[in-house]
């Protein structure tokens, strides 16, 4: 399946976060519009210059190849197609395993907060129980003082 996109360099940051790496950051819109970032480690030769860029994400390396040394406002066109056939993506059971473990999670929470919930009601009732016990005692003995 063909996948070619067209980015927009929109901004470029690079900072030095020791003497040998640094980050760099690129965010581009796309041919829809619709904005991303995407991220890659430097390495930094002896000569202060960036000697190689490796990606944060693996499937970003056809488009980053394509970003350096280019400009802001270039537009760049990248071919995805050979690297999804060489790299395809792999979706993995555990990731669907952690996903119903935290809506297992929530549903616990939820039964959780019920209960919490539950529990303040009853206070409040034995509290207005309480209140209207105290009023009628209250109510009797005056009764019984003025009769």
């Amino acid at each position: 399946m063909l996948m070619v996109k067209t980015f927009t360099i929109k901004e470029y940051n690079f900072k030095q976060v020791s003497q040998s790496k640094g980050a760099i950051e690129y965010v581009l819109v796309d041919e829809f519009g619709a904005q991303r970032t995407i991220t890659a480690v430097a390495k930094i030769g002896w000569n202060k210059k960036i000697s190689s860029v490796k990606p944060v994400f693996k499937r970003e390396t056809p488009l980053l190849q394509a970003l350096i040394n280019r400009a802001v406002n270039d537009q760049v066109v990248v071919d995805f197609t050979g690297f999804n056939k060489n790299h395809p993506r792999v979706i993995t059971t555990r990731t669907s395993a952690i996903n119903r473990d935290f809506s297992k999670e929530k549903v616990q929470t939820q039964s959780h907060r019920y209960n919490a919930d539950s529990m303040v009601i009853d206070k409040f009732r034995l509290v207005q129980l309480f209140l209207i016990s105290v009023f009628a005692v209250f109510f009797i003995i005056l009764l019984e003082i003025f009769s």
